[in-house]
């Protein structure tokens, strides 16, 4: 998985909902972003841990 490009893919996703949120049919989107952030950020731990583990390692050669 290469880091810098799911950074790149949630940075979008972020805009875009920050976006719509100023519309009047996404209102209170971002609350609801907020609220399941402030859950279940343990989970985001974990998951950003397990990626780190799945990542094969380099090995340089001789």
């Amino acid at each position: 998985m290469n880091i810098k490009k799911n950074c790149g893919i949630v940075l979008i996703v972020l805009g875009i909902i920050l976006t719509l949120d100023r519309t009047n049919e996404f209102k209170g989107i971002v609350s609801i972003i907020v609220y399941y952030i402030q859950e279940y950020w343990p989970l985001f731990i974990t998951f950003c841990g397990v990626s780190l583990l799945a990542t094969p390692q380099k090995t340089k050669k001789k």
